[in-house]
């Protein structure tokens, strides 16, 4: 759980955590109970959890001391994990399909559709999942290929995480999303 919040791209809260390494609920709370110190831990559940200390971030993914430090976090496989997981809830019918909004109508325009309605078919975890499942997996140095993980969820998937992207403001990145694969 910790290795996952020093390297996500951006925050998240530890319900959006939960769902997104599909661990139970109030899992992410529990195991970062203690670290009070070196990360800023909301007292909502709804709320990011942020590192207070760059250094702490450092301190888990240095590989030198990797042999020494109980505590490391081997970076490219928590990168993967991460990657993994993104596409996993992607890949569930109910997270990502055809019309995810419910607008019923292929001519409203995204200015048209309130936060509220985005947030409600698009949740934090989703929304992430969405952004960030390239760059984890690119920084996982995983290779792709024919009939994986990113090949079926593209397959089956590409039109509505466009679409997902296009919601959330993110369309134009999905260029060089596509570009690093």
């Amino acid at each position: 759980v910790v290795g996952s919040i020093v390297i996500l791209a951006s925050p998240l809260s530890a319900t959006s955590l939960d769902r997104l390494l599909g661990v139970p609920e109030g899992t992410v709370d529990s195991r970062t109970d203690l670290l009070h110190s070196v990360l800023s831990i909301p007292s909502r559940p709804d709320h990011p959890i942020r590192l207070l200390h760059l250094s702490f971030r450092d301190f888990l993914i240095d590989t030198e001391k990797r042999e020494t430090n109980p505590f490391s976090v081997d970076e490219k496989d928590a990168h993967n994990k991460l990657a993994t997981r993104c596409l996993n809830l992607l890949s569930t019918s109910e997270n990502l399909k055809k019309d995810i909004c419910n607008l019923r109508t292929l001519e409203r325009p995204r200015a048209d559709v309130d936060k509220q309605t985005i947030d409600s078919h698009l949740p934090s975890d989703i929304q992430y999942a969405c952004q960030y499942w390239v760059y984890h997996l690119k920084e996982s140095g995983s290779i792709i290929c024919d009939d994986g993980q990113v090949h079926n969820f593209l397959k089956c998937h590409f039109l509505h995480w466009l679409e997902s992207l296009s919601f959330i403001g993110r369309l134009r990145e999905s260029i060089g999303m596509v570009d690093n694969l």
